[in-house]
Parts: C-alpha cells; structure tokens; sequence
C-alpha cells in the first residue's frame, strides 16, 4: 500500500471501528490495520465481521469482531469491555456506524 506513513507508525496500539464489517469504516479498519494498529470492529451481523476478520488476517492483520448494535448504550458498553478484556486497552476509536434506522421514537 502506497502511504506517505511509516508502515509502523500504529504499532502497538489499539483501534475500535464501529461498522467496521463493511465500507468505508473497513477501509478505515485496514488502512489503520496495515499501519501497524491491532483492529477492534463491531456491527450487527457476526457473518459480515467474520469474513471483515478473515480479509484483515490474509493481510497479516491481528484482528477481532464484536457483534454490537450502535443503537444501544449497554451493547456499546459491553463491545469495549470485550475489546479491552482481549487486548488490554483501546488508543483509537472510529465511531463510523450508522445508527439512522426506523424505529419507534422515545420521549
């Protein structure tokens, strides 16, 4: 990958990337991956982190999913109590899931 970074510059630290199965947030999660970052990504769908996974690790990538839906506080709680309990702590966040689904509204 062609970059104006050192390779390293990341290595060591920890990124968490909310919707980071898909999309420009996976690009996110490989670009900082491929700079020496450990990757952290949550989405709703397990499937879709696993083949996220998967694609990071061919890359050399250490990497892990965490089922997670942005929409509630205790699943976002729970999403960095996983990721710090597996990697000891998170430098970066990338807050990049989209919440803006139809449900009902709360007053």
């Amino acid at each position: 990958m062609a970059t104006v970074f050192k390779q390293d510059t990341l290595q060591g630290k920890v990124a968490l990337i909310t919707g980071g199965g898909t999309g420009i947030n996976f690009g996110i999660a490989r670009t900082l991956g491929l700079h020496g970052s450990i990757i952290a990504i949550t989405g709703r769908r397990k499937e879709v982190l696993d083949k996220a996974t998967a694609v990071l690790a061919k890359e050399g990538i250490i990497s892990f999913g965490v089922t997670s839906d942005v929409r509630s506080y205790d699943n976002c709680a729970k999403a960095v109590e996983a990721v710090v309990a597996k990697f000891g702590k998170i430098d970066i966040v990338v807050n990049g899931a989209a919440g803006n689904f139809l449900c009902a509204a709360e007053i």
